[in-house]
């Protein structure tokens, strides 16, 4: 059969690399004939695409939809309608192919977009790297396969929950599929799936489940090592929810890329709750180029309504770890208001922010950077149910399209902040357009 892959077009934004179509790819290679498009990194789409379609004549076209939107407060981008677009071309170059869908922004949505879209015949449901080969072997059955929507007639109809993919053992992406030049520094490196916190507005535990499914460090530098090997990639990051849990596992895929002299560099999500001087000299001599922490908030009592695993205490911890350490770069990434926020908080924040800045950014010598971002409200998330219960959504609010939750009483600050901001958010769009094009789909 012949399998055409593609990921959703992500206007004005940088380059990623689609890790999940390189995983279908590797589980599909040897029994079928795999094409692979990336209309980001085209410089004219439209014409491209349908060369390759018609070029090709696929059986399947599978369309990864990884991300909704951008998520950045500054500078949004709303990703959904070019996809929307995107498949009614594929359907208008191949009436007669099947379109099946899949990635992690279309598994929140996924009964939504099936209904909207007729163009789309079959999605498929959280991990694929199991169900999609299966619906492969299967094509003439789709409804004996489980993880599955289906469109029969006019009717969407999903075929039932499966289990988790047996991670540890799933091939390595299919690299040889792709120009991984043309990424940069966006080559994901996977150490683990799932995450055991309970982050309010996080839908990772839903995509991905609570518990952890861990690859061997042995395996996870196994990778690093061939791409640094044959491709002469030496620059990547973990897309691991958070890399330092467990700390024994993270220790020891850094003590592995030590001992291997791999020269190397990677950025990944640190937790504050167990961020150490020795994790940090451990992580900067296998190569690590900074430490973004996802704060959210200062107070303890936001902190909690935000189910976070850390303290106001542990924060400033990082702090202290961080000055004893040249050279050394950290950032602190906090939502502007979020549930529990009072003026004395507010308060409290800007003395953290000024503090750091001005009075230990000296001694910090690699930098420190600051991110305010909004909460998205996604589906299968506990900040959609605070939302509800405050009146900001109800229950049919669909969330396809951004909605971002902004607690009622002191809603005046991220008022305030965005009109100081507002120059700053042109000059990002404006950046967007001079860096990736005004190329449409």
């Amino acid at each position: 059969m012949k399998i055409f892959l593609m990921q959703a077009y992500c206007k004005y934004s940088k380059p990623i690399f689609p890790i999940g179509l390189a995983r279908i790819a590797s589980v599909v290679k040897q029994k079928h004939e795999i094409e692979i498009f990336d209309p980001n990194l085209e410089g004219e789409i439209v014409n491209t695409l349908r060369r390759k379609l018609i070029a090709f004549g696929p059986d399947v076209v599978g369309v990864s939809l990884r991300n909704i939107d951008s998520v950045d407060y500054i500078g949004n981008k709303f990703y959904y309608p070019e996809f929307v677009r995107l498949v009614e071309y594929v359907r208008s170059c191949s009436p007669d192919t099947k379109i099946v869908v899949g990635g992690g922004g279309f598994s929140l949505y996924a009964s939504e977009i099936m209904q909207s879209n007729s163009d789309i015949d079959i999605g498929v449901y959280l991990e694929a790297e199991e169900s999609f080969p299966e619906l492969i072997d299967n094509f003439d059955n789709p409804q004996t396969v489980k993880g599955l929507f289906l469109r029969e007639r006019e009717e969407v109809r999903f075929t039932g929950r499966r289990n988790l993919v047996d991670f540890w053992n799933c091939p390595d992406p299919a690299y040889e599929f792709f120009d991984l030049k043309k990424y940069g520094v966006s080559i994901g490196i996977e150490g683990k799936r799932g995450c055991c916190l309970r982050c309010a507005y996080c839908p990772y535990t839903f995509l991905n489940g609570r518990s952890l499914r861990v690859r061997t460090p042995q395996a996870i530098v196994d990778e690093i090592e061939f791409l640094v090997t044959i491709y002469g990639i030496k620059e990547f990051s973990f897309t691991d929810s958070v890399f330092n849990i467990p700390i024994e596992h993270s220790n020891a895929i850094m003590k592995e890329i030590i001992s291997r002299g791999l020269k190397v560099r990677y950025s990944c999500w640190t937790n504050e709750k167990i961020f150490s001087e020795e994790y940090a000299r451990l992580a900067i001599a296998a190569g690590c180029v900074d430490f973004p922490f996802s704060t959210d908030a200062f107070s303890n009592h936001s902190l909690r309504l935000l189910n976070k695993n850390y303290t106001r205490e542990d924060i400033l911890n990082t702090v202290e770890v961080a000055k004893k350490i040249d050279g050394i770069k950290v950032g602190y990434g906090f939502f502007l208001n979020p549930p529990g926020t009072s003026l004395r908080s507010i308060l409290q924040t800007i003395r953290f922010l000024v503090k750091t800045k001005f009075v230990l950014g000296k001694k910090l010598k690699g930098g420190i950077l600051f991110i305010f971002n909004r909460i998205r409200i996604e589906p299968h998330t506990r900040i959609r149910e605070i939302a509800i219960s405050e009146g900001l959504i109800t229950a049919e609010t669909s969330l396809l399209r951004p909605i971002y939750y902004s607690q009622p009483s002191t809603r005046y600050i991220e008022t305030l902040y965005n009109i100081i901001t507002l120059p700053i958010a042109v000059m990002a769009i404006i950046a967007r357009v001079f860096l990736y094009g005004l190329k449409k789909f």
